[in-house]
C-alpha cells in the first residue's frame, strides 16, 4: 500500500479487529470493496446479530459524512447477507489522538441507537 493515509487507516482497522479479539469479541476485518464497500469490520453476537462499523482515522473529524458512508455501507453489508435491518447495528469507530483504541469514539444516530 503505497498512500500513507490508506496505510494508518487499515492499521487502525486490525487494530479495532486486534483490540476487540483480545477482549473476547467475534471481530472480523472486512475487505474493501469500492462502491460495493460494506464497512470496515464487524462483530457477530448471538441471534445472527451483528455491529458493522467504518473506521476513521483523520485529523479532522467530519461525524455527518461518516454517518452517511456507514449507513450506506451497512445496507449493503446487510443486502450481501440477505439480513433484516433489525438484525445489523452500524456503528462509526473514531480514533481519539494520543489515545488508545479502548478511548476511541463511537459515534451513531439517536434513531439507530435505540431502533427507531
Amino acid at each position: 500500500m503505497s498512500n500513507p493515509n490508506a496505510r494508518k487507516g487499515a492499521g487502525f482497522e486490525w487494530a479495532i479487529v486486534d483490540y476487540l479479539r483480545e477482549h473476547g469479541k467475534a471481530a472480523e476485518k472486512l475487505e474493501p470493496r469500492g462502491v460495493n464497500d460494506e464497512g470496515d469490520g464487524y462483530e457477530v453476537m448471538e441471534n445472527r446479530f451483528y455491529t458493522m462499523w467504518e473506521a476513521k482515522n483523520e485529523k479532522t473529524i467530519t461525524l455527518s459524512g461518516y454517518i452517511k458512508e456507514m449507513e450506506s455501507e451497512r445496507l449493503q453489508f446487510m443486502a450481501n447477507r440477505g439480513l433484516a435491518a433489525w438484525q445489523v447495528a452500524g456503528i462509526v469507530i473514531v480514533k481519539r489522538r494520543m489515545h488508545g483504541i479502548g478511548k476511541a469514539y463511537v459515534v451513531q444516530t439517536v434513531d439507530s441507537y435505540f431502533g427507531i
